[in-house]
């Protein structure tokens, strides 16, 4: 019987030691874990680079987004870093002045062959866009307590939605018939004259933003398993995202009313066959702050 207690209290202990050990090795392993989840915040500016023809003026606006993010640490210094994020860019774009010419049905009354001429002056365009963002980084941090970080890498965005807001100072519109090389005006019963005070807005399509990013800061301990990051980042757009509407003017003749015209955003726009806003680039900057739980 003594023997028996005693090959039985071994056992015992035996199993005490190795339920010890695992739970070491547990408590060692989440300590050394190799991943990390974060949330994070970003705001700053954000411009919708915007280049025409007719030399128009780029505004930045207020950039922000958000997301959740997943760090896998294959060294002590270097990670992987993905997940997913929207982010609002807004942007305003301004022309002293837009000159337009194409077609028209030739209003009653008049000789056949005519063009409506439509000058803008003092334009302005509001832009806003948001996109969800899949971005993959590739991290380096120090080995010091409140560590030095820098992240590079490229990230792909989905488009959610767009809208713009626009206004004009006047738009004088004046028709001009071939066959009789005459230009018309003041003649507002059919549609020539001078519109002050013009506005317009609407939804927009964009295609998908291909972008380099970066980011750079202080990595913060909290504690074993928590970090705060704080620094600043940068997006840059690579391909132009506007998406073209083929013979889509930026102001519509409405023969049945000529008075009443319609207005396009100048992004989506072209007089005779060509483009009003030729690419568009986003581009946004500012800071970030992150944490973290590994």
């Amino acid at each position: 019987m003594c023997k028996n207690h005693k090959r039985i209290n071994m056992k015992k202990l035996i199993t005490i030691i190795s339920l010890l050990f695992t739970a070491v090795a547990t408590v060692q392993g989440q300590n050394e874990s190799r991943h990390e989840f974060s949330a994070n915040l970003a705001a700053g500016i954000s411009v919708i680079e915007c280049r025409s023809n007719w030399n128009n003026k780029n505004h930045a606006g207020v950039g922000f987004g958000g997301g959740l993010g997943y760090s896998y640490f294959f060294a002590p210094q270097w990670s992987i870093t993905t997940g997913v994020d929207f982010t609002r860019h807004s942007n305003q774009t301004a022309f002293d002045n837009i000159a337009l010419q194409y077609p028209i049905i030739t209003p009653p009354g008049l000789l056949q062959d005519f063009y409506l001429n439509a000058d803008y002056s003092n334009y302005e365009e509001t832009i806003e866009m948001l996109s969800i963002n899949i971005p993959l980084m590739l991290q380096f941090q120090t080995q010091t307590k409140h560590k030095f970080y820098i992240a590079a890498g490229g990230k792909i965005g989905f488009p959610l939605s767009a809208k713009y807001t626009a206004n004009a100072e006047t738009v004088t519109t004046t028709g001009y018939s071939d066959f009789t090389a005459q230009t018309y005006k003041d003649m507002p019963i059919h549609g020539f004259s001078t519109y002050s005070g013009v506005n317009s807005s609407g939804k927009l399509d964009y295609r998908f933003i291909y972008a380099l990013c970066a980011e750079t800061g202080i990595k913060w301990d909290l504690g074993k398993r928590w970090s705060l990051y704080t620094g600043i980042y940068l997006n840059y757009g690579l391909n132009d995202i506007r998406k073209n509407k083929p013979d889509e003017e930026m102001i519509i003749y409405n023969a049945a009313s000529p008075s009443d015209y319609r207005y396009n955003s100048s992004l989506q726009s072209q007089t005779r066959g060509n483009n009003i806003i030729n690419d568009v680039y986003p581009i946004s900057g500012g800071v970030k702050t992150k944490i973290s739980f590994r």
